[in-house]
């Protein structure tokens, strides 16, 4: 399995084992993001995700080793006087620690299937594997992909509104809430929420030079 590597942007996707269904009811996909923030939020940035029943989407770009320490210095700073409630994997470390992406996958995959075996009285795997992930270059094509995933509850034929969907983050961009997604960079690129909104519709945009990966 090749390595997610430092500072590339990636679409991450997987689905249940013959096309099982990875989740039965609410607590299910919250439960999986949760541990999604925990085991990720310290080694990737998160910019777009959809669970569907039986699979999911994640656009990423992978945090710099460097990264990771000022992220975790500046994070221990920040909540040294009241301390959050629930520490990401690894912050309760006295000392920095570098963490493997393609690892911290692996972790919120084994606790979410040991969980959902229990809950579903099965045994075995739950997620294909390796799961699957695909380089993302071209910046047209990564904000293609954010549209994508945002739609696809549409693509499968769930609703037809894919902006009331709840196991999306389409809906975190517009509504200004607390997020561990890159809300700002993501807006940027789509020149506003305007444009946002635009391209999810249309799903084209003008690219221009002013739209960087940076």
């Amino acid at each position: 399995m090749v390595p997610l590597e430092e500072g590339r942007y990636y679409h991450i996707y997987n689905r249940g084992i013959n096309s099982c269904d990875l989740f039965l009811y609410d607590d299910d996909f919250l439960f999986f993001l949760r541990n999604y923030f925990y085991y990720l939020y310290p080694t990737v940035e998160t910019f777009a995700y959809c669970l569907m029943k039986n699979h999911f989407h994640f656009l990423i770009r992978v945090r710099t080793i460097e990264e990771q320490k000022q992220f975790f210095e500046s994070f221990s700073l920040n909540s040294s006087t009241e301390g959050p409630i629930w520490l990401p994997h690894g912050y309760n470390n006295e000392k920095f620690k570098v963490q493997t992406p393609s690892r911290q996958f692996s972790h919120l995959f084994n606790k979410y299937s040991r969980n959902f075996n229990k809950w579903a009285n099965r045994t075995g795997k739950l997620f294909e594997q390796p799961f699957k992930r695909k380089v993302i270059t071209d910046e047209s094509y990564l904000i293609h992909l954010i549209c994508y995933i945002h739609r696809n509850p549409i693509h499968h034929k769930i609703t037809d509104t894919f902006e009331a969907y709840p196991y999306s983050s389409f809906k975190t961009f517009l509504s200004g809430t607390p997020t561990f997604l890159g809300v700002k960079k993501v807006l940027n690129w789509f020149q506003g929420k305007k444009g946002f909104i635009a391209a999810h519709k249309e799903m084209k945009l003008k690219i221009t030079p002013e739209m960087t990966l940076e």
